[in-house]
């Protein structure tokens, strides 16, 4: 298939790709009306024009032969055309949970903040002329055609995904719902009808206990929560998100947990799930010899991941490489060299792990936006140098700190 290749030898950073890709993607298809008053809100470019010193270059979605994304995507809004190679994005099914984000090593998807979707090139799909990015650049740096790109085995070694996205898709987990008035019931959070089963089971209900606060546990509470019932979450470790997050990482959820208006027991277990006479549930007695009233009890059951991305009430965090406990035991390891950025005010939390002159883990929270570069270090196993960690490290990093070599190998590979 026809793919656009960017070329930095000849990029001059004039963006006008972006503006181009503006108006194509506008309403209005005027520059003026475009940039002016469609930008502000929320349209925006999906090609991406990046700089590192005197070089440039622009990037866009490099629609993969087997592209992570779609697999991360399990609400079913990014899709593989088999007859085009095309990755098209349906925004309608777009539920904001960043993990194809998380799961691109390429950079090439952004948040659009202003609607809580993504921003994802579509080759300007029939679009007579082809790519309007690629018609529009002054010193063809862009090209459009086809080339046999050389993947070394790089993308088919995709790092597993776990994520939780507001459908219940695809979290890698299990639930178990004991309710008297629907009986027990198990459903797997791969399925499709997920929110819609918990949206069931919230009718009449005033209370609900979720055991665990792994992806699913969290997602169940957020959307029982939604539909109007008081939910309290039992984990039996000290965090939440024990095998995704670290502990400061983990207070910053449970910070938005909290007041958002759920309550939480960490530290114990249940011991027993208590019934009236007639079967129906009343509650759970609780290790630390508390009593929880609820008329519904969710177990939910989870596993780790190599990256794993979930969203809370409006907060994302994405963790990638090593995870869960090892993210804290890093901090103590002679082995490993830990960066920490919190800022509790704006509920952002950046945390890097390094060991020798590779990146093997990461977490971010509330900012995000750098968690592609961050992907493609732990998954390529890039070497840093000092500059190019000072810079990962201080969340303003891009594609151009790949190696020339390696970086023209996955964008400009030459015509075969």
């Amino acid at each position: 298939m026809k793919r656009i290749f960017p070329d930095k030898k000849y990029c001059i950073g004039c963006k006008l790709c972006e503006l181009a890709c503006l108006v194509v993607h506008s309403v209005s298809k005027d520059l003026t009306s475009a940039y002016k008053n469609e930008r502000v809100r929320g349209l925006a470019p999906s090609i991406q024009g990046i700089e590192k010193g005197e070089t440039c270059v622009a990037v866009s979605c490099r629609h993969c032969e087997e592209p992570a994304c779609v697999d991360a995507c399990k609400a079913g809004a990014l899709s593989k055309d088999s007859a085009t190679g095309i990755v098209h994005y349906n925004a309608s099914l777009c539920v904001g949970c960043w993990s194809c984000m998380a799961a691109c090593p390429y950079d090439s998807i952004k948040q659009n903040k202003f609607s809580n979707k993504i921003i994802k090139c579509d080759l300007c799909s029939g679009r007579e002329d082809g790519p309007a990015c690629v018609q529009s650049c002054p010193n063809r740096s862009l090209k459009y055609e086809e080339r046999s790109i050389l993947y070394d085995g790089l993308e088919k070694s995709k790092i597993s995904l776990e994520h939780s996205d507001g459908c219940g898709q695809s979290l890698g987990t299990d639930a178990l719902i004991i309710s008297g008035a629907e009986g027990d019931s198990a459903i797997g959070c791969t399925e499709h009808n997920f929110r819609v089963k918990f949206e069931a089971i919230s009718k009449g209900l005033k209370r609900a206990v979720v055991v665990g606060s792994g992806h699913c546990g969290l997602k169940a509470a957020e959307i029982l929560y939604e539909s109007g019932v008081e939910v309290a979450i039992v984990e039996e470790a000290s965090h939440v998100l024990p095998q995704e997050s670290d502990g400061q990482a983990a207070s910053l959820i449970s910070r938005r947990i909290k007041d958002a208006g759920l309550t939480i027991k960490l530290g114990t277990a249940v011991r027993d799930v208590i019934r009236d006479d007639e079967g129906r549930v009343k509650g759970v007695l609780l290790s630390d010899r508390s009593f929880l009233e609820a008329g519904a009890v969710i177990f939910a059951n989870g596993v780790s991941a190599d990256i794993s991305s979930i969203s809370f009430c409006g907060l994302a965090m994405v963790s990638a490489g090593i995870l869960g406990p090892e993210l804290d035991l890093a901090d103590d390891d002679v082995e490993y060299d830990s960066y920490f950025y919190c800022d509790e005010v704006k509920q952002i939390y950046r945390k890097l792990v390094f060991k020798d002159q590779l990146l093997v883990g990461y977490i971010l929270v509330g900012d995000i936006e750098s968690c592609s570069i961050l992907t493609s270090f732990v998954k390529f196993r890039l070497d840093l140098d000092a500059e190019s960690k000072k810079l990962l490290c201080s969340g303003v990093a891009n594609l151009l700190m790949w190696p020339d070599n390696f970086f023209e190998k996955q964008w400009s590979p030459e015509k075969s």
